[in-house]
């Protein structure tokens, strides 16, 4: 079986992502956030409100889904901006990502999907459910952030770089949908309509 190192490994992956993407998120608040969305209190050294980072987030409103709240895994709050982190390690939990996208943006939330390359590469050619979403992916140890609504101070404190080619949606013959076929450590594609091939390693 053909599969991606994440760099997250053993136990439980989703929440090893969870505790990097917080601690990260910690430093960048400490370093950067205050006196934007956390202020210094003279009688207390270091304060720092921490309503700026939340874990496991309720947001409650009246959702897309029908649901009375959803939860985040992560919430950001950037001086008047608030950001929901879902992470998702799995390319079956990855097909509920649409609607809990819409609930994160219904309740006020820019949302942003954290996942890794093995599982975009398991959801292609259907990828876009992550790739056309603001993104980032847990790859060697690291989390890169593809999205250009997030700060650059922020992205800074994380991965630079893209740890992963977005895997093809059509073959570039004939437009028809392509077929992926995993192999150790490589990944073709194949076209079932005019028979074009081609071999990616990551």
């Amino acid at each position: 079986m053909w599969e991606f190192s994440s760099g997250f490994r053993g136990g439980n992956q989703h929440d090893q992502i969870q505790r990097h993407l917080y601690r990260k998120l910690r430093e960048y608040a400490k370093q950067e956030l205050e006196g934007v969305s956390w202020f210094r209190d003279d009688d207390r050294h270091g304060y720092r409100d921490d309503s700026v980072i939340q874990t496991e987030k309720q947001l409650n409103g009246d959702l897309p889904s029908g649901k009375s709240y959803c939860r985040a895994d992560l919430a950001l709050r950037i001086a008047e901006r608030s950001f929901a982190f879902e992470i998702k390690t799995s390319a079956s939990d990855a097909m509920n990502w649409p609607e809990q996208e819409r609930d994160y943006r219904s309740a006020g939330y820019l949302p942003v999907i954290v996942t890794t390359p093995q599982v975009v590469a398991d959801l292609a050619p259907g990828h876009r459910l992550v790739t056309g979403s603001e993104h980032a992916l847990a790859s060697e140890g690291e989390v890169y952030f593809q999205t250009d609504k997030l700060p650059e101070t922020l992205k800074n404190h994380f991965g630079s770089g893209r740890p992963i080619s977005e895997p093809l949606d059509r073959c570039p013959c004939c437009g028809y949908k392509l077929q992926y076929m995993e192999f150790p450590e490589q990944l073709y594609h194949r076209c079932k309509a005019c028979d074009w091939t081609a071999e990616r390693d990551d």
